[in-house]
């Protein structure tokens, strides 16, 4: 059980072509970008009220391993329209688990 006041702080994910996905992020998501390493292949981004990173890797096995990110919006369906209408493909259909923040 997390303790009181703890909420998540970062996520971070692997990719293997990360010029590609910092351009996602930034263009197509529209997150700001808080951090860009090159020499090392790691950005950061601020998704609200986490910092959500990748992390290049040059290991197949690494990558879409056990990864999962959810963020939250005001308004589901219209953020899902907006995103298809911006080429973002999904994995599924926009979901409403029913989840908000404090």
């Amino acid at each position: 059980m997390a303790a009181d006041g703890l909420k998540l702080g970062y996520v971070n994910v692997f990719v293997s072509n990360f010029d590609a996905c910092c351009t996602f992020f930034t263009e197509s998501l529209g997150l700001t970008l808080n951090q860009h390493e090159d020499s090392f292949g790691y950005a950061s981004f601020n998704a609200g009220t986490i910092s959500f990173g990748i992390a290049k890797t040059d290991d197949p096995s690494l990558v879409g391993s056990h990864t999962g990110v959810g963020f939250i919006v005001d308004d589901i369906d219209a953020t899902y329209k907006d995103l298809v209408a911006k080429g973002v493909e999904f994995e599924m259909p926009a979901t409403n688990i029913g989840l908000s923040l404090p």
